[in-house]
Formats: structure tokens, sequence, C-alpha cells
């Protein structure tokens, strides 16, 4: 017979599922997810990363996303949906391998089983719109890893073959961004800080981390490295110039909450005093992880919404653990417990309420993009486009979403934001500087290749999205790379069609007039 808690927690995954299938249709998928898609289909098609694209990124990612893209072609289903299917299958694993430790941390099989299913939630429906995201992989790729830190530290004994994949998970998930290695980093500082020995990082795990991030960055060096450079030169200057300030980061990830939080906790534990020595180890780690994922937001200088994801999910243990410990007795023992345990589940409830609703919040945005994509299916259906934009929106979801092709070698238009920012000062740039003049060159060059090479069937003008980075309200991407004769020419052939525009939406459709006869 199949055992109830088995039941409640296949039940939990069907569910999760469903409401990710069910009630977040009407979201395209992430433009960012998007074009990594887009990059796998391309990669095995037989392009070059840092030549057919221009990405600053590492391309652990990439070669990741080719696995379920070739699947998609060999079974039939869309690279979305397999894709997503592929991603559920690792974050099953990575809870599976979560319930194997659990017994360290609960006796209580109802308990463990709240806890699974909480971790079922995290990884598979909290990060809502951002799903996918290489921060969110992260949290599922290296939860286990975390756990299995704390067990050890408990003195706790683990079979190989757990410990082995535990580490392969880890390792793979850490290669994604350059700066994840930062998460192994400090919890292995923790492990030799608390163990005083430097040999705990010879522990399996540790060392397939290691062998998996090795043999990752050795690849890059002899494959990569000379392409790579090659964009790194011009990105450098340009890439970063949005960086946010950090304390504007840390108001938008929740650290004050974090702060008030730890306030509430620290008064009551003084006060109740009651926390067993294996909650004590999982507390402990969840901190580690938390203290590790801030580091990491700060350093990536942007504090977008799905950079957060790791920091939040981990608030969110830690509070949930809380939670798990809080009895009626405890409630009843004083106002001040009261109080304190109420202040702490307010201030878990945060991150939940900052991510999970992001996708409701973007329904305005998204309205814009399924006319735009409308138009595009009846007016270049199979036919070449091209969007000029500063953001990867909305040519990605578009071209996975729509039957047309894409040919620009930039995911978009990245180095504009540079040559032409409102504050190029702040980044020590001259807006008359030799790099300055040259990149804007190299871009102009750049465009006219890819436009020639493929002409559109339609070009979209992102004509709002010009005002955060270039202070300008109506930007016209036409207009400014028209100052290029070449591509004045170019652009005369196309004339305006259709304006599609709602609320932080604002595109121009330009098409050949041939193709509307």
């Amino acid at each position: 017979m199949i055992k109830k808690e088995t039941a409640v927690l296949g039940s939990a995954v069907l569910v999760f599922i469903l409401i990710k299938s069910w009630v977040f249709p009407f979201h395209p998928v992430h433009p960012d997810l998007g074009y990594i898609l887009f990059v796998a289909e391309g990669l095995l098609d037989g392009k070059q990363m840092y030549v057919d694209f221009i990405e600053v990124n590492f391309p652990s990612i990439y070669y990741f996303t080719t696995i379920p893209v070739f699947l998609s072609k060999w079974i039939g289903l869309s690279d979305i949906n397999t894709y997503y299917s592929f991603l559920y299958g690792w974050m099953l694993f990575s809870v599976y391998l979560c319930t194997r430790l659990l017994p360290f941390f609960f006796e209580q099989e109802k308990t463990r089983t709240l806890f699974t299913l909480f971790l079922l939630y995290l990884v598979m429906l909290y990060p809502g719109y951002n799903f996918g995201q290489r921060d969110h992989l992260l949290f599922v790729f290296t939860l286990p890893y975390a756990l299995l830190i704390g067990v050890r530290m408990m003195g706790g004994g683990v079979s190989r073959w757990t410990t082995v994949w535990i580490g392969l998970m880890a390792g793979i998930g850490l290669t994604f961004k350059p700066f994840f290695v930062l998460i192994y980093i400090v919890a292995e500082s923790y492990v030799c800080i608390s163990t005083k020995k430097i040999s705990s990082l010879m522990r399996t795990e540790s060392v397939f981390i290691v062998i998996t991030n090795g043999l990752y960055y050795l690849f890059f060096v002899l494959f990569q490295l000379q392409n790579y450079f090659a964009v790194y030169q011009m990105a450098r200057y340009f890439y970063n110039v949005n960086n946010n300030d950090w304390m504007a980061i840390l108001y938008k990830a929740g650290f004050h909450v974090m702060v008030l939080y730890l306030i509430f906790y620290l008064f009551y534990r003084y006060k109740t005093k009651r926390i067993t020595p294996p909650l004590q180890k999982l507390h402990a780690i969840c901190w580690v992880f938390l203290t590790a994922s801030l580091i990491l937001l700060m350093i990536q200088q942007k504090g977008w919404d799905y950079h957060c994801i790791p920091f939040r999910a981990w608030f969110l243990i830690i509070g949930f653990i809380f939670l798990l410990r809080l009895n009626r007795s405890v409630l009843r023992r004083s106002i001040f417990h009261a109080v304190m345990a109420v202040g702490l589940l307010v201030c878990s409830l945060f991150p939940f309420y900052s991510d999970f609703t992001l996708g409701f919040r973007r329904i305005w945005h998204d309205s814009a993009f399924f006319e735009l994509k409308e138009y595009v299916e009846r007016h270049a259906k199979d036919q070449y486009i091209y969007v000029l934009s500063i953001y990867l929106n909305p040519t990605y979801p578009l071209v996975n979403y729509a039957p047309v092709k894409f040919n620009g070698r930039y995911p978009f238009l990245w180095p504009l934001t540079g040559v032409e920012y409102k504050d190029l000062q702040k980044v020590s740039l001259d807006p008359n500087d030799a790099t300055v003049t040259s990149t804007r060159e190299r871009l102009m060059s750049d465009l006219l290749e890819d436009l020639t090479e493929h002409p559109p069937a339609l070009i979209v003008d992102c004509v709002d999205t010009g005002e955060r980075m270039m202070g300008i309200k109506e930007f016209s991407y036409i207009d400014y790379f028209s100052q290029n004769e070449q591509l004045k020419r170019f652009f005369a052939q196309y004339s305006f069609k259709k304006e599609i525009q709602s609320k932080g939406c604002h595109y121009l459709v330009y098409g050949l007039d041939s193709e509307f006869e």
C-alpha cells in the first residue's frame, strides 16, 4: 500500500505542476529563459558562443539547456514544455535527496512531510514568473548540499552514492554563473572553521563539486576564452552601467525585514531557550547559506527580482523552521512570546509576497506582448523579424512562441545602453572617448550585417525603452541608427504599419510594402 505521506507528497507535486500550467499560462516565459532556449537551439544547429551570439554570460546554462531542446525535437513537444519538464525532474530529484537527510533533523514523520511539502513549494512554485532563472536553479541544485553539511556537522552517516549525486548536483548548479562559486567558498569555510580541520574539504560531495567545476572551467579556457575575451573587452565598459546602489539592492531584497526578523528571533530564543541540537545545526546552516546568498546578491550589483530568490528562499526556510517549532503552549506562555511569534511570522511572509505575486503584477505588460505576437504571426509567419530594444523583451519570448525567425547576434542592444547612457560620466567615460566611438560604430556595423543577411519582413521599434537608459521618453531606434547612411537607406524600404501600446509598452511596427500587398 502507498503510505499516506507518499500520497500527500505525490498529490502536492501534481497540484503544483497544474498551478504552474493552468494559473500562469497568461504569462509568457521569462525573456531570459526564452533567450537561453533560443541560444541552445542555435548551438545544436552549429552556431558558436561569443561569435554568433554576442553574450557576456558564461556558457554552462546554454549547454545545459541543449539537453531538453534536443529532447524536444526527438519527442515532438515544444522546447518550453520540454524544458519545464526537464527542470521538474531535477527539482523532484533535489527534494528526494533532501528527504534522505531530513530524518537527521526531524524525528516525527509528520514534520518531515510538512517540511518536504514546503521544499516542493519553494523549488517548483515560489519563483513564479522567474521560474527557471539561473539563481532559482542555484537554490534547487545546492539545497541538498546545504542539508548534507548540516548532517555532516552532526556526525551523521550518509550513503556514498547520495553524497556523489549531491556533489554533482551542486557542482552543476555552481557553474551557471562564475559568482556562484562563492556559495561553495562560504559554506566550506564554515565547515572548516567549525570542525577546525582543513581535511574536511576532502568530503565526497566537496571533491565532486571541485571536479565538476574544474572540468567546466578547463573546457571554457581551452575552447571559449579567446572568443569570450573579445566580447568582454567591449562589455566591461558598458554592460554594467546600470548597476544599482547597494542600499537600494538591500532594501529590495528585504534585508531590513531580515534584520527585524533576527531581532525578534534573538529575543524569542533568549526567553524560550528551547531548540534541539539537530534543529540548531539546520538553523545554523540555513543562516550560512542565507549569508552567502546575500554576498552573492551584493556582488552582482543589480538587485533584480530573480537575483533575490536564493536569499529570500533561505529566509523562508528559516521562518518555516520557526513555525514548525511553534505550538499553543508557547503562544500562551506570555504576551511577550505571542508578540515575538507573530512578529517572526509576519517577517517570514515578506519574501512570499515579493516573489510569488510578481507574475500577477505583470499582466498589463503581457497584454501588449500577445497583441504583438498576433500581429507578427499574421504578417511575418515563417519569416525573419527584427526587434530594436535595449531589453530582451519582447524579442524573447516572441521568437519562442510565434512561428518567426530572428537573426540578431546581440540578445538585445546592450552596447547602446553604454554608448548613449545618460550618466556616462558615472562609469568614467567621456561620450567622445575612442572606446565609446568605436563601440558605437561596431554596433551599427553588426546591425547592418544582421539586417542585410536576412532582411526582416517586420521591424519592431520599442520606442518606450529608451527613457530609463538614455533619458529620452520616446527614443526611436530607427531614427538613431539612421545616423549611419547605409542603415538609413535600409530602413527607407520600410513604412509604418501598426502601433501597439499599453502601460509600460510602446511598439511601432514597420514592414516592407511588398509583404503587405
